[in-house]
């Protein structure tokens, strides 16, 4: 049975690199794919973001024979977690950011409403005592 939590997806990239990096790529070379405008690692977090139930990624990254090194998945995976890793970070931050905008906007809002409160309250006051007096 299909976990519903784990997105899957393949990438065929002609180079490791191009995980990362973005591949330079003619639509008419063979390696060519529907992705291949951008990196890899984007096009996998994309797609993720996009399916908003999944919680994990299983990502298979298919290459030539002639690029495939003993010591390529052990890179790969260092890689992957070091890019995760500061991904997550700029995530963070950008929520940070957000939450302190929201907070600074409510602030002024809330500041904004007390003001213009107080000063319809003068504006009553000086009214009631202008028409008292004249």
């Amino acid at each position: 049975m299909k976990n519903k939590k784990v997105y899957q997806t393949t990438l065929r990239l002609h180079d490791i690199n191009h995980l990362f990096d973005d591949p330079n790529i003619s639509p008419f070379s063979d390696y060519y794919q529907p992705y291949s405008f951008k990196t890899g690692m984007t096009t996998s977090s994309m797609s993720c973001t996009a399916t908003h139930q999944q919680r994990r990624l299983n990502l298979q990254c298919c290459f030539p024979q002639s690029k495939i090194t003993p010591d390529l998945e052990a890179k790969t995976l260092k890689a992957v977690r070091k890019y995760s890793e500061a991904w997550a970070q700029n995530a963070r931050q950008g929520q940070d950011i957000a939450r302190y905008k929201g907070l600074r906007t409510l602030r002024v809002g809330i500041l904004a409403f007390l003001v213009l409160n107080g000063a319809r309250a003068v504006v009553r006051i000086v009214c009631e005592f202008w028409d008292q007096c004249c």
